[in-house]
């Protein structure tokens, strides 16, 4: 739909005289026709932008077309063995020209803008100031640039608040990542990730669980650790916070927790815990089974946050 609405009075703008700066042109427009339609989405789901796709889709959109035609005649010759196996040749050294040209483009330095966060209605925003752009480019009303000019102000001002508010505060997360513990530490785009073993080399549980929040957060710089197996004590912002993992028998009786983390079935109830260790906040962690977290939970509504039964445990500072 992008395509059809804007690609002809893009085109229209500039006739080159030159059949290769024709075609040059052409393939441009579709690029920033497709561009301008899918860029809110693209930003929204994707979280990044392609630098050079003005570049790049010079090979990409012939590419993709040369594919698309060939692999219908590979079905169309179906029926005929050689026939069918030699445009099916020619369909497997498009695609490989194709990836070389796409993965090449990659390499190039500042290819991509990445961890770019908007939120949906920043998305709807954006949508609506390049419609808006397209029909006064297209209606020459100069309504429609007041119009477009209170979008982006919206936006500007929605991303600011976003940063005073969410990316300069201080957050501390336990993530509810089934079997398995994760906890962290965003200030000021930092973070220090606490995790077990299998869930740090896990890519695509750390990009599912994680990144959203650390996008969400504006996080930079990661500093990623091991979870230790004795019991440890952080302090953040002046709140301490324990995390064990291995029953305990024993804790100093001057030592009070303002959260405690419990992982791996280190203690079979409330009582037990009360009985070793003097904390505010009891919080069990994915690592623990599910009937063991809701029989602890249930000892205690108003002290315990099961992430399991709950969700993660957000607290803002």
């Amino acid at each position: 739909l992008g395509i059809v609405t804007i690609h002809r009075p893009l085109y229209q703008l500039w006739e080159p005289r030159s059949v290769i700066l024709d075609w040059v042109w052409n393939i441009s427009c579709v690029s920033i026709a497709a561009q301008l339609a899918t860029f809110s989405l693209g930003v929204l789901y994707f979280h990044q932008f392609p630098v050079y796709f003005l570049f790049s889709n010079l090979f990409v959109i012939p590419g993709a077309i040369s594919v698309l035609v060939t692999s219908i005649l590979v079905l169309a010759t179906s029926g005929i063995a050689p026939v069918a196996a030699f445009f099916g040749t020619i369909l497997q050294w498009l695609i490989q020209i194709l990836n070389f040209a796409v993965f090449s483009f990659e390499k190039f330095p500042f290819s991509l803008i990445n961890n770019i966060y908007i939120t949906t209605l920043q998305c709807w925003l954006l949508i609506l100031t390049i419609g808006f752009l397209f029909f006064l480019f297209t209606e020459k009303k100069f309504s429609l640039i007041l119009v477009a000019f209170l979008c982006v102000v919206s936006f500007s001002l929605i991303q600011w608040y976003h940063y005073a508010i969410d990316v300069k505060g201080d957050r501390f997360v336990v993530y509810n990542i089934s079997g398995h513990q994760g906890i962290e530490w965003i200030s000021n785009g930092r973070s220090q990730f606490l995790g077990d073993s299998s869930l740090i080399v896990d890519t695509e549980r750390m990009r599912f669980h994680v990144r959203p929040n650390r996008l969400f957060c504006g996080v930079k710089e990661v500093d990623t650790q091991l979870i230790s197996h004795h019991p440890n004590v952080f302090v953040k912002n002046g709140k301490k916070i324990g995390v064990i993992n291995t029953p305990v028998s024993s804790w100093p009786d001057d030592l009070q927790l303002d959260y405690l983390i419990i992982g791996n079935n280190s203690f079979k109830s409330l009582t037990q815990v009360r009985n070793t260790i003097n904390f505010d906040k009891l919080i069990l962690d994915s690592s623990n089974s599910s009937y063991l977290a809701s029989r602890i939970q249930s000892e205690g509504d108003d002290v315990v946050h099961s992430v399991q039964h709950e969700g993660a445990f957000i607290e803002i500072f």
